[in-house]
């Protein structure tokens, strides 16, 4: 044991001089005059995928069309299947200057990137570079222009003044209705549907459903669980029900507002449907909403517009609706507090850039980065999912327009995309700072600690002392996300891993020892 202890205490000291002393620090970049043709270069590429191949696939022919035109950068590929997974895998390599050359990434993920100086390249040099930015006269391959990127979605990337993002794809979220359901309770879909309307809707189908009817469909078992709603992301539901009510989230300087007397309302609303099966989160019941719509278990569905080939009756990847009856599938925006006024959250995937000591290694990255964006990537991306791409030169090309227009586009994908581009001027982003991924994180766990029928949170007793744990959960300055407290986290999980093997180790071979002896 006293070995052990010993052993403990080597690779906490380890891990503490590691996380004080040696989180890796790189000197400002400067975009190089040249780019050497000569040299050859390796950059790894870290991607998300949702386990689709097309995905896969589509990386893999940009690198190899890329390679046409710089036969000198070798790409890496290494595939990730969430983002988190790529961010916990990031914070790791940070400290040991193994940090990917060039990453799919999210802005909130970004901002703690940071904490580690000069780790992510800013871009505002290298978008403008007269020989390799987006007009760049010395790129190889047909660039997309100075203004080739929507604006929009640009500006999305700007943290502490500076650009260190470029867009990949984007989505927003959307009501998905089983249209024909709505109809035969009686409702009119709206143009823009409010959460009365909803819910309301939700009542009534609850209501038919435990009644027993079977006069909606005689494919459907009245017996079988029912919800009225499914929403897939509960972080995404609290922000945007605040930015729709006009009530405080947080500021850029990290203060964070969220805990007060109108979430306790709205918290309290939520828990009181959630008893009465109006609706479900995903992050409860485990559901994703084209799990239930598809066969009538459900009348709607929040989710990503980039989820939309997973939802409908003759959906491209969703849960199958074979032997249920057809249904049609609308999409709407999400409901509205004023539809005066509507608002949603824009989302998607980013590229950013990580530093390197060869300044041109790290302009080899960014030829790869800025290839991402060129129409056949983008053309060929946006195809797998209900994605819409970043660049004005695909969504004005006449090649997209027919694509959207034509017939090898799922139909819940074109209303998807569609949906999007009608709403540009409707979505916002939330400000951005180290520790605005735990805000977001703490908003979905609010949600997510009222969408049971159990009596936990149904007061504002029970609401003050759920604030209470989500502070210490998510939000307190020990919990805090940095570089130094991952490390350190990390290093004593690995420390806890090692002695445990130690012990087993030595538990085999004194029973090996025993057995000898016998």
């Amino acid at each position: 044991m006293r070995k052990v202890l010993l052993a403990l205490l080597g690779v906490l000291s380890i891990v503490g001089i590691t996380s004080c002393h040696h989180v890796t620090k790189h000197n400002e970049f400067h975009v190089p005059e040249e780019f050497d043709m000569n040299k050859n270069y390796t950059i790894s590429f870290w991607a998300k995928n949702d386990s689709d191949q097309r995905q896969i696939d589509v990386y893999k022919k940009a690198i190899s069309d890329f390679n046409t035109y710089y036969p000198n950068i070798t790409v890496e590929l290494r595939n990730f299947t969430s983002y988190p997974d790529i961010y916990r895998e990031v914070l790791v390599n940070l400290n040991t200057n193994t940090a990917p050359n060039v990453c799919i990434s999210y802005p909130d993920n970004v901002a703690t990137y940071l904490e580690s100086p000069n780790s992510v390249i800013p871009l505002d040099n290298l978008l403008t570079d007269a020989k390799y930015g987006l007009q760049g006269s010395c790129v190889k391959y047909k660039t997309i222009g100075d203004d080739g990127i929507v604006k929009t979605f640009l500006d999305e990337g700007i943290l502490y003044d500076n650009y260190y993002t470029i867009p990949f794809m984007r989505s927003t979220e959307a009501l998905y209705i089983n249209k024909t359901y709505v109809e035969r309770l009686g409702y009119t879909i709206p143009d823009i549907p409010t959460w009365d309307w909803l819910f309301e809707v939700c009542q009534k189908g609850v209501e038919e459903r435990k009644e027993g009817k079977t006069s909606i469909t005689s494919l459907v078992d009245p017996s079988k669980d029912f919800k009225g709603m499914v929403y897939k992301s509960s972080d995404n539901w609290f922000i945007q029900y605040v930015f729709q009510a006009n009530m405080p989230y947080t500021n850029s300087s990290g203060e964070v507002f969220i805990f007060n007397d109108k979430t306790t309302s709205f918290l309290l609303d939520l828990k009181s449907k959630c008893k009465k099966d109006y609706y479900e989160s995903f992050a409860v019941s485990s559901h994703y909403p084209g799990d239930l719509i598809n066969v009538w278990d459900a009348i709607f569905g929040i989710d990503s517009t980039a989820g939309a080939t997973w939802i409908g009756y003759d959906s491209l990847q969703g849960t199958s609706s074979l032997g249920y009856e057809e249904f049609e599938l609308e999409l709407r925006i999400i409901p509205q507090l004023d539809i005066n006024n509507p608002k949603m959250i824009s989302q998607g995937p980013s590229i950013c850039i990580f530093n390197k000591d060869d300044e041109e290694e790290v302009l080899a990255s960014w030829l790869f980065a800025q290839f991402l964006l060129t129409d056949d990537v983008q053309m060929a991306y946006q195809k797998t999912e209900g994605y819409l791409p970043v660049t004005n030169s695909l969504l004005n090309s006449k090649e997209f327009k027919e694509y959207l227009n034509g017939t090898e586009i799922y139909s819940g994908a074109k209303k998807a995309k569609e949906l999007l581009l009608n709403n540009l001027d409707n979505t916002f982003i939330t400000p951005v700072f180290n520790g605005s991924a735990n805000v977001r994180s703490a908003a979905g766990y609010l949600i997510n600690s009222v969408s049971t029928k159990t009596d936990s949170f149904s007061t504002k007793e029970g609401i003050d002392k759920l604030y209470a744990r989500c502070k210490t959960n998510y939000l307190d300055t020990s919990s805090k996300m940095s570089l130094g407290g991952i490390l350190i986290i990390t290093g004593i999980s690995l420390a806890w891993v090692g002695i445990g093997v130690y012990v087993i180790l030595q538990k085999v071979l004194k029973n090996k020892k025993q057995m000898k002896k016998s």
